[in-house]
């Protein structure tokens, strides 16, 4: 069998800091990259807050021993939705992981596993939804926008996003090159979002509408001629009223 340095490999102990160090930073950039930074944020957030909690307490958070969770979010539960709960447990898990440490957040200790059960069967775990956007609705929108090229982004910005049951987050991260135009209507392609953190990506169809007046299709590209940004650039550059890529094409709104 080969040994790692006949095969190119340097081991651990013997590399030279010049190529460990660009090596260290790499992985520390990967390792950040599993988790979108609104997620690091909320987790360090959470974390923050048990770390507080256990100072007040006089008990250790790190490790912190099971018992000391069930005590944690029994206390929690008083005042915060069980959906806060369990993203507190999930913080406190990741930060254990993250310094080599067993979880004392799991299911599979008892006190952790029976306060949590109780925490929802007492309170729930329903999530209050938010109202969803009518036909009816979107078309008062659509109406009380102003003329002007503005009112014209925001238009194809309501019916582009509510014929294809977008995310704010998707419609921001479009760029010119993610919109294409058909005989029967639009294909847009979703590079990555929230429920794509590995950017597979999806493709949506919107057809015409057959009212002109929230027709998505035409709204799109009624905004793209008058910013003057032509349909068949893929390059993803903005031009006329634009501003740098991103966005809905030509549009600096982030």
């Amino acid at each position: 069998m080969a040994s790692p340095t006949s095969t190119g490999l340097v081991p651990i102990d013997r590399a030279p800091s010049s190529l460990l160090a660009p090596a260290a930073d790499r992985a520390q950039a990967y390792a950040r990259a599993a988790k979108a930074p609104a997620t690091r944020r909320g987790y360090a957030s959470d974390w923050k807050t048990f770390q507080q909690w256990c100072e007040r307490a006089g008990v250790s958070c790190l490790p912190a021993a099971p018992e000391t969770v069930a005590l944690y979010i029994a206390d929690l539960a008083e005042s915060h939705k069980p959906a806060t709960v369990s993203r507190r447990m999930a913080a406190i898990a990741a930060a254990h992981k993250a310094c080599g440490h067993q979880s004392p957040a799991s299911m599979r200790h008892g006190a952790v596993a029976a306060v949590w059960q109780g925490i929802k069967r007492t309170h729930g775990t329903a999530q209050n939804a938010k109202a969803p956007v009518l036909v009816d609705d979107l078309r008062a929108m659509v109406q009380k926008l102003r003329p002007g090229l503005i009112g014209t982004r925001d238009r194809a910005l309501l019916l582009v996003g509510f014929a294809g049951a977008f995310r704010r987050s998707e419609l921001v991260a479009l760029d010119l090159e993610d919109v294409q135009f058909a005989s029967d209507g639009l294909v847009v392609t979703l590079r990555r979002s929230k429920t794509d953190q590995e950017g597979e990506g999806r493709k949506v169809g919107i057809p015409y509408g057959s009212n002109p007046d929230t027709c998505p299709v035409r709204a799109l590209r009624s905004w793209l001629d008058a910013a003057g940004i032509e349909s068949g650039l893929c390059s993803g550059q903005s031009h006329g009223t634009g501003g740098s890529r991103g966005g809905f094409p030509g549009t600096p709104w982030r």
